[in-house]
């Protein structure tokens, strides 16, 4: 049993679980059959691609760590730091979101 089965079905193989075998509560139907049973969480058809790249996050995290850093040093205090902030994360999300949505928009338009 591989390590991704054995961590996504930690009951499978307990004998409390397959209720069917061992009482009349639930008949052994081919919905619950251990050998037909497939795993959840298989993927279906290629790997996707990470939509999220890790430089890109690495740099805005920075970013948002040296502007929540300087809000904190005096001689900074007339800047809006913290409204910086915001919008920077603001704007990060909104990029994410977009790139998924052009993701999604060239899987459909590749389907027809």
């Amino acid at each position: 049993m591989a390590l991704t089965e054995f961590l996504m079905e930690p009951f499978g193989d307990s004998p409390n679980v397959a209720v069917g075998v061992r009482s009349r509560a639930m008949p052994l139907s081919s919905l619950n059959a251990p050998e037909q049973r497939q795993p959840r969480f298989a993927p279906k058809g290629p790997i996707q691609s990470m939509l999220v790249r890790i430089p890109e996050v690495a740099t805005v995290l920075a970013l948002v760590l040296a502007l929540l850093a300087a809000k904190h040093v005096p001689q900074l205090g007339f800047l809006p730091l913290s409204q910086m902030t915001g919008i920077v994360c603001f704007a990060f999300a909104i990029f994410l979101a977009l790139r998924i949505y052009r993701e999604e928009l060239e899987k459909l338009r590749a389907r027809e």
